[in-house]
């Protein structure tokens, strides 16, 4: 939480933070999601590591761990939402803050 964040700075973290987890070569993609906790939300994927995204495997039957679709949902983000900032006692009309979780 601090006066000013963006998208940019959280995307920034989670890119980092997988960087650092899963190594260099790891592929992320963000999508608009809803989540109530935070406005606008995002969901991280992570190019699945098994079939390298093809969603097949070598018998180019689909792949097991990502279901086929080439892509695994490992988290939630998001800016969070002004009404969360008022609950924890923050004015919202000066402070921001973003939110993330990672899990299958």
């Amino acid at each position: 939480v601090k006066e000013k964040v963006s998208m940019a700075e959280l995307f920034a973290t989670i890119n980092h933070l997988f960087i650092s987890y899963f190594g260099e070569d790891v592929e992320l993609r963000f999508r608009c999601k809803y989540y109530p906790e935070v406005e606008p939300g995002a969901g991280v994927d992570m190019k699945c590591f098994v079939c390298n995204g093809l969603g097949k495997n070598g018998n180019n039957e689909k792949c097991a761990v990502c279901k086929g679709r080439g892509w695994i949902e490992m988290g939630g983000s998001g800016i969070i939402h002004p009404n969360v900032l008022e609950m924890a006692g923050l004015d919202s009309k000066k402070w921001q803050g973003y939110a993330f979780g990672m899990g299958l």
